[in-house]
């Protein structure tokens, strides 16, 4: 359920205050070098991955569906994991961008170049083969414009290794607390179903989103939003 991790994804939410809108992702995570077991599906050892995403908004209500603003994400990890434990540290940046159809709409909107670089550490307990809970912290060593240093995420999720046509049912809860707006929270819920691959540990979701506090675009580091909605999401 975190918000802004790199994947694919392709979701509608409806604002309260701005209507309908279009969030989607397009990205992933890919490993360079592995040292482990070879089960796909409950691996163990050591991997060193890079992750990165366009992380775009655009506005459906308008022809050709303009693009309202952009986050690009990219990183590199490290990540162990050992029996019911599994850890990650690394590095991530991430940019913030206004599209330009937006800007030529709103003339007065003032443009803010948010930019986070930061350290990142991680963890997640398997209590079952199907629950887990996580938390991680970064720091950002550069920040711009809005970004200040200390963020924090942490949740909870339900994601049962069922394989076959069949699916199975998903649940995560994520909070996301950052510095930035004086270490204030926001939430995010999704639940549905799944169909989840034991060859590649890969996974196709549908279902709904529940999202409240700061914007998922960082440009607008000043707006508050409640969304709902459904969409698509697939973790390879």
């Amino acid at each position: 359920a975190g918000e802004k991790e790199s994947g694919i994804r392709s979701v509608w939410l409806t604002d309260k205050n701005h209507g309908l809108i279009w969030e989607t992702a397009l990205g992933g995570r890919f490993s360079f070098l592995r040292y482990g077991t070879d089960n796909a599906a409950h691996p163990e050892g050591w991997q060193f991955d890079f992750e990165g995403a366009a992380l775009p908004r655009v506005d459906p209500h308008l022809e050709s569906s303009p693009l309202i603003a952009v986050d690009f994400r990219m990183g590199l990890l490290s990540t162990w994991s050992f029996g019911p434990n599994a850890f990650k540290m690394g590095y991530y940046h991430l940019s913030s961008h206004i599209g330009d159809e937006f800007l030529i709409a709103n003339p007065a909107f003032v443009r803010l170049n948010y930019v986070r670089d930061s350290g990142i550490v991680g963890w997640t307990h398997n209590f079952t083969p199907a629950a887990q809970i996580y938390g991680e912290i970064a720091y950002a060593f550069g920040h711009e414009d809005g970004a200040l240093p200390l963020e924090m995420q942490y949740g909870v999720q339900y994601r049962p290794p069922v394989p076959g046509i069949r699916g199975a049912p998903f649940c995560g809860i994520n909070g996301h607390t950052r510095q930035d707006f004086g270490y204030g929270t926001s939430l995010n819920i999704v639940a549905g179903w799944q169909w989840w691959s034991a060859e590649n540990n890969s996974t196709f979701r549908i279902g709904g989103q529940y999202y409240d506090g700061p914007s998922l675009q960082y440009s607008f580091v000043n707006r508050h939003e409640t969304l709902t909605g459904w969409g698509i999401w697939f973790d390879y």
